[in-house]
This record gives C-alpha cells, structure tokens and sequence, in this order.
C-alpha cells in the first residue's frame, strides 16, 4: 500500500469513529433526569437493552477506530514538522487517552445491559445500583470533553500553521475547544441533575465529532502526502530560514 491509499486508511478511520460514535450515542433514548426516582431507571433500561447492547458494541469499536485515526494525525504531522515534534505528541497522546476515556465510559451502561438480561431481570432492590451506574455514565462526559479540548486546540493549532488541511478549520476546532472547556466545568458542576448543562455537554461532544469528520473526509479527498511538495517540513524550513 502506498503513501497516498495508507493516508486515505487513516482518515476513512476518523470518518468510521464518528459514524460509530454518533451511533451509539443516538440509538437509544436519552436516561431520565438524574433526580428521577430510581425505579424510572430501572424500567428505562429495561425496556431498551437490546438497544443499549448494541449501541455499547459499536461505541467500543469506535474508540479502537480512534486510536487508528489519531495514530494516522501523529504520522501526517510528524512529516510536516519535520520530527520537530511540536503539536504532534500533543494531538497524539491527548488522542490516545481520549479512545481510553471513551472506552471507559461505555461500561457502565454495558453493565446495566447485562444485570437486566439476567435471568429474573432487574428488580426494586437494585435500583440504587442502577441508579448509580446512570450518574457514573453521564459524569464520564467530563473527561472526555477535557480530553477533546486538548486535542483539538493542539490540532487546530496547527491547522493554523498549515501543518494540517486549511486554518480556517483550525479556527473551527479551536472554537469546538472553547465549547468543550464550558462544557468540563457545567457537567463537573451542575451536570448530574441539570439537563441544560447534560445539554452543554452533549454539544461539545458533537462539536469535536464535526471536526474529527470534516478533517476526515477532506483528508480523505486529498491526502497530505499529496500535498508535501506544496507544503515542506513547517519547523524544519523556520529553522533553516
């Protein structure tokens, strides 16, 4: 496989993550308020276990999609830095813990999804169990949507740079960054009972999906390994200049 159809790989990843992603966010209905009773948690997953199942499967293999996609940003900036290492071990390491946290946070509704597909199902006893199992997957928003803004600060920054596909995406990611780092502080806050910031959470999170797409599909259409000529090393040409 050559340079170009390796690239083209690496970006259909970032497109898979996002598709997988919004998937298994959306195939189920939002959980009730978090100071609902605990039975209307019992009977919310319940009903939708089949979905919860399978939305936890294709969030899991989004985040191994990630790590691939993040792998593919390390190598593609690596090469435009001219192994200055700059904003490349930022957007990879931040890119890597990110997959982590991700993975993470699919457990806890993949538990409720097994208890309630025991034999017997759920019953009143375990509604504080499930309860808790609720307020531990929303509060895993948060580190996931501080993870995000580190990642897409680092990458756009250097979309500004023009290491990386156009600035005026780096603009947008680094606006997405803005709304990730709010959104760290309402779920932390006020997240665990307050819809409005369950609201402000979510936005950061499709805001980061909508870069990690838009960089996707253009990388995908024209690689950057297409475009080395156009564009030498960044740090390595300021250096020698």
């Amino acid at each position: 496989m050559n340079e170009k159809r390796w690239e083209q790989a690496g970006a259909a990843a970032g497109i898979a993550t996002v598709v997988l992603m919004v998937l298994s966010t959306f195939l189920i209905p939002q959980v009730p308020r978090l100071d609902s009773p605990t039975a209307k948690f019992v009977t919310w997953i319940t009903a939708h276990r089949r979905g919860a199942e399978t939305a936890m499967v294709l969030g899991m293999f989004s985040s191994g999609t990630l790590v691939w996609f993040v792998s593919h940003l390390r190598h593609v900036l690596n090469r435009a830095e001219g192994g200055a290492e700059a904003f490349a071990p930022i957007v990879f390491g931040s890119g890597l813990v990110l997959a982590a946290v991700s993975a993470l946070g699919f457990v806890p509704v993949t538990v409720l999804a097994l208890m309630a597909g025991q034999r017997g199902g759920l019953t009143a006893a375990d509604a504080p169990i499930v309860h808790t199992l609720i307020v531990t997957n929303q509060v895993m928003i948060a580190p996931f949507v501080l993870l995000a803004a580190v990642f897409l600060v680092s990458l756009g920054a250097a979309m500004i740079r023009h290491e990386l596909l156009a600035s005026w995406l780096g603009l947008v990611a680094l606006v997405a960054a803005a709304l990730n780092g709010v959104s760290v502080v309402t779920t932390m806050v006020a997240g665990t009972y307050n819809q409005a910031a369950l609201v402000v959470g979510f936005g950061g999170y499709l805001a980061w999906a909508l870069v990690v797409l838009i960089a996707s599909v253009q990388m995908l259409r024209l690689p950057e390994a297409a475009r080395e000529v156009e564009r030498p090393p960044v740090f390595v040409s300021a250096r020698a200049a």
